[in-house]
């Protein structure tokens, strides 16, 4: 077998923990949500996984009570919320790239899924809820009937989470005990691509905490790469690697953004 070798790419580290990451389906950019929690401040930047630039986005509020949603045709969709403990929907906005703008506002909408040129939104108002569809230039809304997300066009490719209860979890956990040594705990993350295998698992340490490792082989069982995302965790995550045009991609210690070209043979 051809012998297979991954490459860093990059390893980006930011002042915060990184919150949510959104790749454009019409680009080499992804939008990264950074919060600081001490005080309640957060950021959100553009990431080129080509060119390696690192932007932050400008003439924005920078206010703790935004989230990011998500971006299509260069336009990036947040939702703002009540300032609440149980925070609800207050308005969705429409910021556009190319001219560092919000170009428009829909109050009293929560985000639902977006399509090809447009968004869909659950409005509510008094005791009923229903869906709309705005145009995502205009923010106008739409006539017609509206159609569900479609998964399959994304560029990303996630691994299925198997929780303990899971025949397959058993069987994984059983591999890692031989293999590494390790007693898996609570969910792994499973992904096969090409000629590779990649395994996302916890393990408990002696204070209750959690640690979470990745790995990768072949085919024929060779370790390609180990890493370790973070210590002392107080519970799982979903998706805690993801593969994007060839890309590896992960979060270590919940503050930096990795990626590791992948040999998909």
């Amino acid at each position: 077998m051809e012998n297979l070798t991954l490459k860093k790419l990059f390893a980006i580290p930011f002042d915060g923990l990184v919150w949510k990451i959104i790749s454009l389906e019409d680009s080499d950019s992804m939008l990264i949500e950074v919060r600081k929690q001490a005080n309640q401040t957060v950021l959100f930047f553009e990431f080129n996984s080509k060119t390696l630039t690192l932007q932050a986005l400008e003439n924005f509020p920078h206010q703790w009570w935004f989230g990011l949603q998500d971006g299509l045709l260069g336009i990036i969709i947040f939702q703002e919320y009540n300032h609440q403990q149980m925070p609800a929907s207050k308005s969705i906005f429409a910021y556009q790239l190319s001219t560092k703008k919000i170009i428009w506002r829909q109050e009293n909408l929560s985000y639902h899924h977006s399509l090809e040129k447009s968004i869909v939104a659950l409005k509510q108002q008094n005791e009923m809820a229903e869906l709309i569809q705005l145009d995502i230039v205009t923010g106008k809304v739409m006539e017609g009937a509206i159609a569900a997300p479609n998964t399959a066009i994304s560029q990303n490719l996630y691994p299925t989470h198997y929780k303990n209860d899971n025949q397959y979890f058993v069987d994984i956990a059983a591999f890692i005990l031989k293999n590494y040594n390790h007693i898996a705990v609570q969910a792994i993350d499973y992904l096969e691509v090409g000629q590779l295998i990649l395994i996302s698992y916890y393990i408990c340490d002696s204070e209750n905490k959690l640690s979470n490792y990745l790995f990768i082989i072949n085919a024929e069982g060779k370790l390609l790469l180990s890493d370790t995302l973070g210590e002392k965790l107080p519970g799982i995550g979903l998706d805690t690697f993801w593969i994007n045009k060839q890309q590896l991609l992960f979060i270590k210690n919940k503050s930096e953004l990795n990626s590791y070209s992948l040999p998909l043979l």
